[in-house]
């Protein structure tokens, strides 16, 4: 599986509308990799995680092909990983063909973001919903996901997600901060292998942050509780991901901070394979 990042920033994107902290004024001075979209990414150009506000900007300037993708995982229902109305565009007014279905994939909370969108029957002949659920798995387009419990705003129906697909398994985990114990539970009775995980780490560098995201050290916690169920090895690719402003760092300074602890920090346009 290869995996491409269009957007890794968490709700206010790097550099964050109005701000002019430290971290803001030297993304927009120095540009390049420092500046992040709100989060999305897409697996073997087939399933799409999320749909933030940024996705026009990801299909228009980061190539997303989003015209051809059939299944799209949420998250949660935060309008910075979910814009349902984003949706209303595939209806017959605005797009006059489509060519295949589009499905998305959801917990009750993100069908509640659909509103009366699943009674409209324009809306529900082009977008179709599947109602998913923390630790039942389910298939889309060839892949087994696995939903899990996230630390996370209860109200939005968090989980992140186990995805597995010929041999390989990816962790695609944000927004959560330290599992839930019931996650953990999950690991310890399926010790599943992962070939790579994505970790959720909102607040970068910044200390004590440990609750509905995390930071850098509470990610290592978890990685070496991975690491002791047998879930984590040394063939394993680590990615923190999910990063806002008040990490305290941009992207340069926090690649640096991350690297000798074995950690990628993902970017806009970032790619990885397993």
């Amino acid at each position: 599986m290869k995996i491409k990042f269009y957007g890794t920033a968490a709700v206010d994107g790097v550099p964050a509308l109005f701000c002019k902290c430290r971290v803001c004024e030297k993304t927009r001075a120095d540009g390049g990799r420092n500046i992040r979209t709100r989060s999305q990414a897409c697996i073997d150009d087939t399933l799409l995680i999320d749909l933030p506000p940024d996705t026009y900007t990801h299909a228009v300037f980061g190539g997303l092909p989003l015209q051809d993708i059939e299944h799209c995982l949420i998250t949660h229902s935060h309008y910075d990983h979910f814009v349902p109305e984003e949706l209303d565009i595939r209806t017959a007014y605005c797009v006059a063909e489509v060519t295949h279905g589009f499905t998305v994939y959801g917990t009750e909370k993100v069908m509640e973001a659909l509103g009366g969108r699943v009674r409209d029957e324009k809306f529900t002949e082009r977008v179709g919903f599947a109602l998913i659920e923390p630790f039942k798995p389910f298939t889309a387009a060839g892949y087994k996901i696995t939903p899990l419990a996230a630390d996370h705003d209860a109200a939005s129906g968090p989980v992140i997600f186990l995805i597995e697909k010929d041999g390989k398994t990816i962790l695609y985990g944000n927004d959560t901060g330290y599992f839930p114990e019931d996650t953990w539970r999950y690991f310890e009775t399926a010790r599943p292998k992962l070939d790579m995980a994505v970790f959720d780490c909102t607040f970068g560098n910044r200390p004590g942050m440990r609750r509905n995201h995390m930071n850098i050290q509470t990610v290592i916690e978890v990685r070496e509780r991975l690491e002791k169920l047998g879930c984590i090895g040394r063939e394993t690719k680590n990615y923190l991901h999910h990063i806002c402003h008040n990490s305290w760092t941009t992207y340069d300074e926090f690649a640096e901070i991350a690297a000798p602890y074995g950690f990628t920090v993902t970017y806009d346009g970032f790619e990885a394979e397993v």
